[in-house]
């Protein structure tokens, strides 16, 4: 049997969040940061489950927003091997949100 893993709100403030997902295996909550004002440049995503998932629980990636480089690869190469659906839906957030994102 599977470890299942509880998945974490963030606990610091600044954090707007996007359309949740419900996917194969439960809720999914996507939420976006931009980091300290010196490094607007970069936005923080958080993408955790609404409750307890089997494997990871919890994937952390930031984007450059004038690249549109991936920082935080591991996680991001994670979700996108496990999670195929989600990571559609994280990869198709992401985008409607920065089309929409004025600095």
């Amino acid at each position: 049997m599977e470890k299942s893993y509880d998945g974490n709100k963030p606990k610091t403030e600044g954090w707007v969040k996007l359309e949740n997902y419900d996917g194969v295996d439960g809720t999914w909550n996507v939420w976006v940061q931009h980091q300290q004002p010196e490094s607007r440049r970069w936005l923080t995503v958080k993408v955790f489950a609404s409750g307890r998932v089997a494997r990871k629980a919890n994937y952390w990636v930031t984007k450059s927003l004038r690249t549109g480089y991936i920082g935080r690869f591991r996680d991001y190469a994670i979700l996108r091997e496990t999670r195929s659906d989600l990571h559609r839906h994280v990869e198709d957030q992401l985008s409607n949100y920065l089309r929409n994102y004025h600095d």
